[in-house]
């Protein structure tokens, strides 16, 4: 399992020397899950929580919105195959994005998994072979970037020996930087192809139009009346991984 200096996060550790409460794990498997050694930790809000910072999306389409993505983000996990942990706001500590997200993925580690791949809710262009070949790559002994077309990240996988909460806390989160800065400092040796996550209304339109469980929501969307940037709709403020909840799941192809 992982470690920081002084620290083993699994079995014994100095009680003179406690974890900060953002990185404590929060549970404790001594054997290895019969699952399998990787885990998807799916880390985003619930749709309630979500639609609040995506309120450029407006109101109940919002709320909607959110809900079938974070939906097809729960029915593309399973259909990898892979056993899935759900990470939402309830269930995570500490001040900061990152932070948050390393206290979740030590808590899946600290179950027994030997590899997690974290992915978010905002991302409906995922499919079931993304995660497939994640897992594989990890289980090889590589960790694994998926880009987005932004310069962030849709999907991480992280080698549990080689995982630090505190370089995992303190990378560029939410700027285009992220993704150059994941590969670096967990030196990523597998990417997947780039997919495009939503960001922006014209992202969900884009979405939209080729995903049939997103296209009824799309037609409720405010529109920009004049983007202020050429080409590119109204920012949505989020977490990178942030999301919300559900319904019914659409349709997944693998």
């Amino acid at each position: 399992m992982s470690s920081l200096p002084g620290y083993t996060f699994v079995g014994a550790r100095p009680s003179s020397m406690p974890l900060p409460r953002h990185l404590r794990p929060v549970h404790t498997a001594p054997h290895p899950p019969a699952d399998g050694p990787t885990a998807v930790l799916l880390f985003a809000r619930r749709a309630g929580a979500e639609a609040v910072a995506k309120s450029a999306l407006g109101g109940r389409a919002s709320a909607a919105a959110c809900g079938v993505m974070r939906d097809r983000a729960r029915s593309v996990a399973r259909a990898s195959g892979l056993p899935v942990l759900e990470w939402d706001e309830r269930r995570q500590r500490g001040r900061t994005f990152g932070a948050r997200l390393a206290h979740g993925v030590e808590a899946a580690l600290a179950r027994g998994y030997e590899h997690v791949i974290v992915i978010g809710g905002d991302c409906p262009e995922l499919k079931p072979r993304d995660l497939r070949a994640a897992a594989d790559a990890l289980e090889r002994g590589s960790n694994v970037l998926g880009r987005d077309l932004r310069g962030g990240a849709f999907l991480l996988g992280l080698a549990g020996r080689d995982f630090d909460p505190e370089r995992l806390a303190g990378l560029p989160w939410e700027t285009r930087r992220l993704a150059d800065a994941f590969s670096i400092a967990f030196a990523t040796t597998v990417e997947l192809a780039a997919r495009r996550d939503v960001n922006t209304v014209a992202d969900l339109d884009d979405v939209s139009r080729r995903l049939s469980g997103l296209r009824a929501w799309s037609a409720f969307l405010p529109r920009p009346a004049s983007p202020r940037v050429r080409g590119e709709g109204i920012p949505i403020r989020k977490a990178r991984f942030g999301e919300s909840r559900i319904t019914r799941g659409p349709p997944v192809g693998a």
